[in-house]
């Protein structure tokens, strides 16, 4: 199985491991789509807004002294945007969710397939 198809594979357990996730993009930080799965959404500016979303928490958080970034969540009347630095591998995953997603579980999985997806990456 080749890498690609691994990252895929990755994404589409996490998304259904959450049952509140419709959909995700791994970015890389200059804001390049790695792999998507993400309807309706145009993918390369998904995936360089995410890269955008992940910079700026890391220097808000490097201004205020709160410590690394552990997500960041952007939520609207219509659902939730979570972003998930995958540290040392230069990558960003970024979760679109339901408006009633339990962000919590959304945490969860997103650290164990950021582990999985850093674990491919290198």
């Amino acid at each position: 199985m080749s890498r690609q198809s691994e990252l895929e594979d990755a994404i589409h357990e996490f998304i259904e491991a959450t049952g509140d996730a419709h959909g995700a993009v791994l970015a890389a930080s200059d804001g390049l789509p790695i792999v998507a799965a993400l309807p309706d959404v145009e993918v390369p500016r998904m995936a360089a807004l995410a890269a955008t979303v992940a910079g700026l928490s890391h220097r808000v958080a490097s201004t205020v002294g709160v410590g690394p970034v552990l997500e960041t969540v952007i939520r609207g009347d219509a659902g939730c945007l979570a972003v998930y630095d995958l540290a040392g591998v230069g990558a960003t995953l970024a979760v679109a969710t339901t408006v009633h997603a339990n962000l919590g579980l959304v945490f969860l999985e997103a650290q164990v397939v950021s582990e999985t997806l850093a674990e491919l990456l290198q």
